[in-house]
């Protein structure tokens, strides 16, 4: 399998040992693309979590930054994940070392790569629990693909037997998603080729709602007695592969059954009941924008996760870091998504550090 990264990207990690934030930088996380049908990999874009201190265990990465790169995997765009990990170090790494994070990092994600930053060169190396070998990657000048956004709202009605247990509430609603699947239409032609959605300007125009026809929901004016009426609604963004370009719309239904599918259960984990409504509340999606790309936190206030809470402080951290790199404006832009988030939380001490961030930058 071919493996490439952004030649921006490797100059800016290469650069890292030289900025002033380097003496606080724990890991970096590597995001971008594994298009199995072209046998390649693609190195976008990177997160650069900070040191933590945690109690010595013999561990490589920090158990907290573990947490907060599960819960990266959550926020990230469907097809986006986490393809490496980028260590900066003062001497070269041992094999014995790379065996304990290829141990530490078994089932994170789909990691493929480790990367070490030594006297501004970079290695990189195959994540395996065996003899690690060294890998070959290709610098490349690569675009980041804008993004698909992907909506859809789930409606039917059920028993209200079923608002006594949230877990009924929830197989319910994966299996309404499913049941109708086959019948689903879109609002674009379903013979377009993706591309042609792909490299449309205008954001709204590469929305693509997934309804299902009314006759097949079985809706009726009014809610039968002993019945309640649910709706959901759903929304991912889904970053294309190259693979997806030249396919129909209709050959992508899979794909789109699967992001959508994702964003479900996600709402549904981080969702609190309401007992005294007897409603189901989903956590509110807020978005981090920078470098062309879009995560979306899962924002539920009585129900907030530690994880997702960590990692968004740690992404203050690399808003530092890629305003040191001269990307100001983007660091602005991620900040003040993140200001957001803490200002939903209430949280005023984040919220003054922010602000003194960009006050910083600027």
């Amino acid at each position: 399998m071919a493996v490439f990264i952004d030649i921006d990207l490797y100059n800016h990690l290469t650069s890292i040992p030289l900025s002033k934030l380097e003496p606080e930088l724990g890991v970096s996380a590597l995001l971008g693309t594994v298009d199995v049908a072209k046998n390649e990999v693609e190195i976008l874009s990177s997160i650069h979590f900070p040191k933590i201190a945690e109690k010595p265990n013999g561990s490589i990465i920090p158990d907290g930054v573990l947490n907060q790169l599960k819960s990266l995997n959550y926020i990230l765009p469907y097809s986006l994940q986490i393809v490496g990990l980028v260590f900066h170090l003062d001497e070269e790494i041992s094999s014995f070392t790379l065996q304990k994070i290829a141990t530490q990092i078994e089932g994170l994600s789909k990691i493929l790569t480790i990367g070490c930053v030594h006297n501004k060169s970079m290695n990189y190396y195959s994540v395996s629990k065996d003899k690690p070998q060294k890998l070959k990657v290709q610098n490349k000048k690569l675009k980041v693909e804008k993004l698909v956004s992907l909506i859809h709202t789930i409606e039917f009605e059920t028993s209200k037997e079923i608002l006594k247990d949230i877990s009924e509430i929830k197989k319910t609603m994966l299996s309404n998603l499913n049941e109708h699947w086959g019948s689903i239409t879109l609002n674009k032609d379903s013979n377009l080729e993706f591309i042609s959605i792909v490299t449309e300007i205008s954001q709204l125009s590469r929305i693509i709602e997934v309804t299902v026809p009314c006759d097949d929901k079985k809706l009726t004016p009014q809610t039968k007695k002993g019945n309640v009426f649910m709706a959901f609604d759903l929304h991912i963004n889904l970053y294309p592969l190259k693979s997806q370009m030249k396919k129909k719309l209709s050959e992508l239904y899979p794909i789109f059954n699967k992001a959508i599918t994702q964003d479900l259960i996600i709402k549904l984990q981080r969702s609190v009941f309401d007992e005294v409504n007897e409603v189901l509340i989903p956590p509110q999606k807020i978005p981090l924008k920078f470098s062309g790309l879009e995560l979306n936190t899962y924002l539920a206030n009585n129900n907030p996760s530690k994880f997702e809470y960590d990692l968004c402080t740690s992404l203050i951290y690399h808003a530092k870091v890629i305003a040191g790199s001269g990307n100001d404006l983007q660091a602005r832009m991620l900040l003040r998504g993140l200001r957001v988030y803490f200002h939903e939380l209430g949280d005023k001490e984040k919220m003054q550090q922010i602000d003194e961030t960009i006050s910083e930058i600027c």
